[in-house]
């Protein structure tokens, strides 16, 4: 395998010395600062994981050989993304933070072109999401418009663990009338009003937040639906695995809570977000909130309610899309 420039400078200052995969990647990385992933939202993972495997570097060029094709040497994305391939763990990490998809969006013509069939599976194994953002991940089902209802404006996906590859278990979909449970191909309506966002617990319920007030939980191992009033009408919503927070409606602040019966706690205590919350994201205990033209990030600490600020970010005219 030949090696471009960049490639050949960031294997050669190793020598023959024994080095993780991570050591490598950061090495190519490092030469090009100023002109890799410059229009990507990515950071690159600090710290990576612990590398329990170490090799020369000659030795990890080889692992590259069976995923890559022959045409032309081997240039520093693609080198990047093989590499990221080639440890589970590091694949993980570096899908996590965009750094693999946007990678790939920057190879010409396109990453397939130099990707091998054991590539391309190894890609969709490792790095699902930057395979999917490339359309190389085939449908495991069609959602279809249904009659009267439109497109659908939220999906959400539950834990897909115990499902066979290239099949979909549970899912849900909203429309303006109402709102659909499935696994794999099949699926019914569980309510009939609509919501601004919705999502999976870890214990497997459908949470969605609805305009006019209320959560609506549903358990569909027991086909109960409940609707918990104490949370006020909502704006935007995210919901995560163990969380979820509300930009409320009326601009009665931002809210989050735990999944599966927590109550919802104001965030805006020390920064009212009073006025309205134009959009909402969760990661964890962590929200992001859009207010008046400023991004804020922050969320509950131990048992109370209190927002702490750490960023402030300025966004354009246009409705923002924030998301961990």
């Amino acid at each position: 395998m030949s090696l471009s420039s960049t490639v050949a400078g960031g294997t050669a200052q190793f020598g023959r010395a024994p080095v993780p995969v991570t050591a490598l990647i950061d090495s190519v990385l490092d030469r090009h600062r100023s002109d890799y992933l410059r229009d990507w939202p990515v950071a690159r993972p600090q710290p990576w994981p612990a590398a329990p495997l170490e090799q020369p570097t000659d030795r990890w060029m080889e692992e590259l050989v069976p995923l890559l094709t022959a045409d032309g040497p081997l240039f520093g994305r693609l080198a990047v993304i093989g590499l990221c391939l080639l440890e589970p763990e590091v694949a993980g990490v570096a899908e996590r933070w965009g750094l693999v998809a946007g990678l790939a969006h920057e190879v010409h013509p396109t990453l397939t072109d130099f990707l091998t069939p054991v590539g391309l599976r190894l890609l969709r194994r490792r790095a699902p999401l930057a395979a999917l953002s490339l359309g190389l991940l085939p449908r495991a089902v069609d959602l279809l418009g249904l009659p009267g209802e439109g497109a659908a404006f939220h999906l959400a996906l539950a834990r897909q663990a115990a499902e066979p590859r290239g099949r979909i278990g549970r899912w849900a979909a909203a429309f303006d009338g109402g709102v659909y449970v499935g696994s794999g191909a099949s699926s019914r309506r569980i309510v009939e009003v609509p919501v601004q966002g919705m999502g999976w617990s870890r214990g497997g319920q459908l949470h969605a937040g609805q305009s006019l007030g209320g959560l609506i939980v549903y358990d569909p191992a027991s086909d109960q639906l409940d609707v918990d009033e104490s949370w006020p009408a909502a704006d935007c919503v995210a919901v995560g695995e163990t969380a979820l927070a509300v930009g409320a409606a009326a601009g009665a602040d931002a809210w989050w809570g735990v999944t599966d019966g927590g109550a919802p706690v104001r965030l805006g205590e020390r920064f009212p977000f009073e006025g309205g919350v134009e959009a909402i994201a969760l990661g964890g205990e962590q929200v992001a909130v859009a207010h008046h033209g400023e991004v804020y990030a922050g969320g509950p600490t131990g048992s109370g309610s209190c927002w702490h600020t750490h960023r402030k970010a300025r966004y354009g005219s246009r409705r923002p899309r924030t998301t961990f």
